[in-house]
């Protein structure tokens, strides 16, 4: 289901979206591709840092409850999200391929919300540094949620 947020200076767009979604008692995958798109979890006690800008998961141990939140954020709150990578940014290149299969870590024709963090994160870190000679982190929360998101034709 889409959302549509408007937002002001005293209420980020973010921050209502957010907000929005925790009234519905789904499970919700969020991708957020846009610079600085770690910020949304500006506040939060384990975000990053400009000194501490590698890749976070969030993952406390525990399946959240109903209606949990899984954020898929282009890069750090310091960072760009580089553009111009096979006709689309780096970051939504990474998760098409990844939908198409590549990230189906089992093996099993499904694609998980843990196979795909595993996939975005290791293949935006490596080809943001081998084509752009630059970093690029994603940011990603799964908890210890995991659910297929798609299958493998």
């Amino acid at each position: 289901r889409e959302v549509t947020v408007t937002g002001s200076r005293e209420e980020p767009q973010a921050h209502r979206l957010f907000l929005q979604l925790e009234e519905k008692g789904q499970k919700k995958l969020v991708i957020l591709d846009t610079c600085n798109a770690g910020k949304r979890g500006q506040g939060d006690s384990d975000s990053p840092s400009a000194a501490d800008e590698r890749p976070r998961r969030r993952n406390s141990g525990q399946a959240p409850a109903a209606g949990c939140r899984l954020v898929f954020s282009a890069s750090a709150d310091t960072q760009q999200a580089l553009e111009g990578y096979k006709g689309h940014g780096l970051f939504i290149y990474v998760l098409l391929e990844g939908l198409q299969g590549k990230a189906d870590y089992k093996k099993d024709g499904f694609i998980t919300v843990r196979g795909l963090a595993l996939h975005t994160e290791e293949r935006v870190m490596t080809l943001s540094e081998e084509v752009f000679r630059r970093q690029q982190n994603p940011m990603i929360e799964t908890g210890a949620y995991d659910f297929p998101i798609g299958k493998v034709k």
